[in-house]
């Protein structure tokens, strides 16, 4: 009977820890990328929308027409503008007048990375101040953690939901190796 009991504790240990693992695990994927902290949006020098879903997009013009910031910067990765429907003009000049300035950019490396470095030169060139960065809610954590590295003046990040939802787990199952290699091996600007 001993034997029985002392094998099942051993087994009931080992399914606790388990089951607490699951459940830490959870939580923090639920904190870091599904309900990440959200920056209060004030008055800025600058809105900042990295490069994604077309949501993103929308919010940073929305922001910068609202005129909480008078420049948008937009990153535009490969060089090929990615929202002809949303934004057909934004980056080319012609279009509609705007009550803000556009710069739009074509980030090196092709990554958060090299979009906040991109930032980096552009707010050293611009004298920015402030800055509000705009991406999805799953990589708010990511994107705050990369930008604070190459930016060092107010920053506040803001998520924006995805246009697909379907996707948001593969999305936010992608972020924790990106989390984990910034973290360790990739901890400069």
């Amino acid at each position: 009977m001993r034997a029985w009991a002392a094998r099942h504790l051993w087994l009931l240990i080992v399914l606790l820890v388990a089951v607490d693992t699951v459940a830490i695990f959870a939580a923090a994927t639920y904190k870091l990328f599904v309900d990440p902290h959200i920056d209060p949006v004030q008055r800025s020098d600058a809105v900042v929308v990295i490069a994604g879903g077309p949501l993103r997009l929308q919010k940073g013009i929305e922001l910068a027409q609202e005129g909480i910031a008078p420049l948008l910067i937009v990153s535009n990765p490969h060089g090929r503008w990615a929202y002809k429907e949303e934004a057909p003009h934004l980056c080319d000049g012609h279009g509609a007048r705007r009550p803000f300035k556009v710069i739009c950019f074509d980030p090196k490396p092709e990554s958060t990375q090299g979009e906040a470095r991109a930032v980096k030169r552009i707010a050293a060139a611009r004298q920015l101040r402030s800055v509000i960065v705009v991406t999805s809610y799953f990589h708010v954590s990511r994107a705050r953690l990369e930008m604070r590295r190459c930016y060092h003046g107010h920053l506040a990040v803001i998520g924006t939901p995805l246009n697909n939802p379907w996707k948001e787990p593969f999305y936010v199952a992608m972020e924790w190796p990106k989390l984990v290699y910034a973290e360790t091996l990739n901890r400069g600007c």
